[in-house]
This record gives C-alpha cells, structure tokens and sequence, in this order.
C-alpha cells in the first residue's frame, strides 16, 4: 500500500548554493553538488519541517511536497 511522505523538493535555477540548507538539515541528507543544493539521501531525511531547509533557503528554493512511495 502507497504512503504518503514529505520530501525537500529542490529548484537548482533558484537556489544560489549558499549552504544554510545543508548546515540547518539535523540528519544530514543534503549536500552541496556542483554549487547546488541536493537530496543526497532520502532515507536520512526524516521530513522535519521545522526549522530546516525549506525555511532556512533565502531564495525559496526548497519546497517541502508531499510524494507517494
């Protein structure tokens, strides 16, 4: 049966690479990559909302949406 998830979704024309990002994420599932921001590994991102990526980005590049797995 499909559940439903919360995943960072990442847009690489917005984001400017500064890093706060990855330096805000408590489990360490993104990283830096050719000056962007990417989900490195989806299974360490356990889809906090909090403080985190999405509201951390300055340029609104990361959006928290909903995927089914």
């Amino acid at each position: 049966m499909a559940r439903l998830i919360k995943v960072p979704v990442i847009d690489h024309d917005t984001c400017v690479g500064n890093g706060e990002c990855v330096r805000n994420c408590p489990m360490h599932a993104l990283k830096l990559v050719g000056g962007r921001a990417v989900l490195t590994d989806q299974e360490l991102c356990s889809q906090c909302r909090e403080t985190t990526c999405e509201f951390s980005c300055p340029t609104g590049a990361i959006t928290v949406k909903y995927q089914k797995i």
